[in-house]
């Protein structure tokens, strides 16, 4: 989907594409995963097929198409474009969100999908030929994450070893890995790997730093 958005939205004008790399990426598959109705949204918004019509066929999405576009019809009318931090999390009490296990579990979920066969890296490697052809610079952010989470997973190299693999050939890609950046701390986040509003502005602002560096 990152790759069918960046050729949607890819103008002479962009010189910059941003790219947001996480734990589960190298093996996520959108469709398959519990935010697979999203697939529906791209659908309607955007014109992006199904990755997989079966899979879709198989979960109700064809079914679930008319509502869904009532849904965003209706949304879009009123959504107003500005930050928002409140989530699932948020809702929870201080004890729950700090949960070791919860959190431990999150994590190891998150490395069995980065397990997962790399179809979404064949995509990834897509999006850096193109880029390239259009002169265009690269910048893969590595999330950052909560101590807890990290405890239970590999060394970032690991985790991240495909993407590492593919940039190599690219001068035009920079990797900011704030996944190991020990400036956040646990109070930035809202849960194992979803920042806060401090975090957020913090993340925001590394960022700003190494693009304009």
């Amino acid at each position: 989907y990152i790759y069918n958005l960046y050729q949607k939205f890819n103008t002479p004008e962009v010189k910059k594409v941003l790219i947001t790399f996480s734990v589960f990426s190298p093996g996520d598959r959108l469709i398959c995963s519990g935010l697979g109705g999203m697939t529906i949204i791209y659908k309607h918004l955007y014109n992006i097929p199904y990755e997989d019509i079966n899979i879709a066929k198989k979960k109700g999405y064809l079914i679930l198409e008319p509502f869904f576009k009532h849904a965003i019809k209706k949304t879009l009318k009123k959504l107003e474009l500005k930050p928002n931090y409140r989530g699932e999390f948020l809702n929870r009490t201080p004890k729950q969100e700090q949960d070791d296990d919860i959190l431990k579990k999150r994590a190891l979920m998150h490395y069995k999908i980065n397990q997962r066969e790399k179809i979404p890296m064949e995509y990834c490697k897509k999006i850096l030929d193109e880029t390239k052809q259009n002169n265009q610079e690269v910048y893969f952010i590595l999330p950052p994450a909560i101590d807890v989470y990290k405890s239970v997973l590999p060394k970032s190299e690991m985790i991240f070893e495909e993407l590492y693999t593919i940039v190599k050939d690219f001068s035009h890609v920079k990797i900011l890995n704030l996944y190991d950046d020990i400036d956040f701390k646990n109070d930035d986040f809202l849960d194992g790997d979803h920042l806060n509003e401090s975090g957020a502005i913090k993340m925001t602002a590394k960022m700003h730093e190494f693009i304009n560096s």
